[in-house]
């Protein structure tokens, strides 16, 4: 792989290029590395190469200064008794890490549903995963590959399940 801000060789497995340092984005739908916000082949949104989204991992806790501890969000179905505390953020869905367990029977929900992430001064923020059956927070759909905030009060339904969203 080519660093695409200063030229260099790079792995292919790589996040950040070892020659200056540049953290590297991808298209999530031609695959292809930038250097800006949109990728200059189909104008979608370049992600952190290192995303869960290519290599299955998970996004690392960011600390809440105010707290000094570590930020979580919850997710509750009373009706069908599933809780899901998000402590560091990733995949949620039928076959991901996070959900697997309380998930995994929902046959309308995609393996790989949707990414749920913490950034620091910005909160929680929700993107669809190019689901089967959709996103909506607060009963409107989420556009694919876009990330929306989300906050406690809110509903977050992954296909036609529903969950109340709290801290």
């Amino acid at each position: 792989m080519i660093c695409p801000k200063c030229l260099s060789e790079i792995p292919d497995d790589s996040s950040f290029c070892d020659q200056c340092g540049f953290k590297l984005l991808v298209c999530p739908s031609c695959g292809k590395p930038g250097t800006g916000k949109y990728c200059k082949v189909d104008n979608t949104r370049m992600i952190e190469k290192g995303a869960a989204l290519f290599e299955k991992k998970f996004f690392k806790t960011e600390r809440n200064p105010k707290a000094g501890g570590k930020v979580y969000l919850l997710l509750n179905n009373k009706n069908l008794n599933i809780n899901i505390k998000i402590e560091t953020g990733g995949v949620i869905g039928r076959k991901s890490e996070i959900s697997l367990k309380e998930l995994g029977e929902f046959k309308q929900i995609s393996s790989k549903h949707a990414l749920i992430e913490f950034k620091t001064g910005g909160g929680w923020f929700v993107t669809d995963l190019n689901s089967t059956n959709g996103t909506k927070i607060n009963n409107n759909p989420l556009e694919a590959m876009k990330p929306a905030q989300i906050k406690p009060g809110d509903t977050l339904t992954l296909a036609n399940i529903e969950f109340f969203v709290s801290q």
